[in-house]
């Protein structure tokens, strides 16, 4: 027998030893050599799986509820029928008030897509003209279980990406939600306008100041400040840092802000709308403005034409029962100016916020710069990083 057989034969009888036990390999320390979960544990992660799934059903269909609720609310609250409404939020109210929003989601999906395009066109430019970024800096007063609570992994470029994606994005919305979700904005000699700009530059300098919030308390616990800013998950940055406290404040105050933005929507919703339901009776022509099983509520209408008038004050039930005295048509008309109801009070609101901003020396001097104040921001921090 050579060396060559008798090594063969050799490893042949090392590999064909047994296993170590699960003690024998505890006192080891070798990886993966935990027993399986009996039958109680792998049930009890079931039902624990089957809790969290169901508390999650629960949450969604509240927060359905919510804000289909604040839309609708917004609707009547434009034509004064908020504490007169006939119909309830049932599942067709829903169902409608989700297809009324889904273009507000849908213009808030191609606002972020368009927002992360942008951003890796300038990458690739960046990356074109010869500059790269090296991996992300270690820190030695930056533990492992801090970088882990981080969720930090990949190089600094995947963080730089996010964070100026997410940045962009969020002054895309600044600019673009006055008019998405209020309908103004759109002329820069209009109060509307002015009162819109104001908003965007706002809320500019509220993210500024939450940067450098978030700059000193980084420095004051001596973290890596890339670590902080660039981490790639900010809901589980929030959830494993906050206190419990803390994040019931922060999801109570994100629900009370996106339910009042849906009743912003809803209102808006029924300025613009064109099509109604005239209901002509005893020679009079009236509004549908809401109806349950038996009963529309309608409101007097003086005339039909490109525009159309109503008032807040002057409303009327019909019972919806055919007889020689309560006789009625029913027609779809189109107003192409849409429906002016009076008073509008949000409007009234908004111009004379307008006008007070207009005379604000202060605020007029930055007014021009508002809706790429962040832009200009964002370019700053890609030509510092990069």
């Amino acid at each position: 027998m050579d060396i060559k057989q008798f090594l063969q034969k050799v490893n042949g009888l090392e590999g064909s030893k047994p296993s170590p036990s699960h003690e024998e390999a505890k006192k080891s320390g070798l990886k993966g050599s935990e027993p399986p979960p009996s039958h109680e544990e792998a049930k009890k992660s079931g039902l624990v799986l089957l809790q969290d799934a169901a508390l999650i059903i629960a949450a969604l269909t509240a927060l359905t509820y919510l804000f289909a609720y604040s839309f609708q609310k917004g609707k009547r609250e434009y034509y004064g029928i908020g504490d007169m409404a006939l119909s309830n939020l049932d599942i067709n109210a829903i169902l409608d008030s989700i297809s009324d929003v889904s273009t507000l989601i849908f213009y808030v999906i191609i606002i972020y897509f368009f927002a992360r395009l942008i951003v890796k066109v300038m990458a690739i430019i960046i990356k074109y003209i010869g500059k790269s970024i090296k991996e992300l800096p270690k820190n030695e007063n930056l533990e492992l279980d801090e970088l882990e609570a981080l969720d930090i992994k990949g190089t600094a470029n995947n963080f730089i990406m996010n964070y100026f994606t997410n940045l962009f994005f969020i002054s895309l919305v600044i600019g673009c939600a006055p008019y998405l979700i209020l309908g103004i904005g759109e002329s820069w000699d209009d109060y509307l306008g002015v009162v819109a700009q104001s908003l965007s530059f706002v809320v500019c300098i509220f993210m500024v100041l939450s940067f450098i919030y978030i700059g000193v308390v980084v420095s004051e616990k001596n973290f890596n400040l890339l670590a902080v800013i660039f981490f790639k998950n900010p809901i589980t940055y929030i959830m494993q840092t906050f206190s419990l406290m803390t994040r019931i404040i922060l999801i109570a105050t994100l629900c009370i802000g996106s339910a009042y933005t849906f009743y912003q929507y809803g209102y808006t919703k029924a300025v613009n709308k064109k099509d109604y339901m005239v209901i002509q009776a005893n020679g009079k022509n009236f509004l549908l403005l809401d109806k349950d099983a038996n009963r529309m509520l309608v409101a007097p209408i003086k005339k039909l034409g490109k525009k159309g008038e109503i008032t807040k004050r002057d409303f009327q039930l019909i019972e919806m029962k055919l007889g020689k005295n309560n006789n009625f048509i029913i027609k779809k008309y189109e107003f192409e100016n849409g429906l002016q109801v009076n008073p509008d009070e949000r409007n009234v609101y908004l111009r004379e916020l307008g006008r007070d901003v207009q005379k604000s020396k202060i605020l007029k001097g930055f007014l021009p710069w508002d809706f790429n104040l962040l832009n200009r921001y964002t370019i700053l921090w890609l030509c510092y990083y990069f």
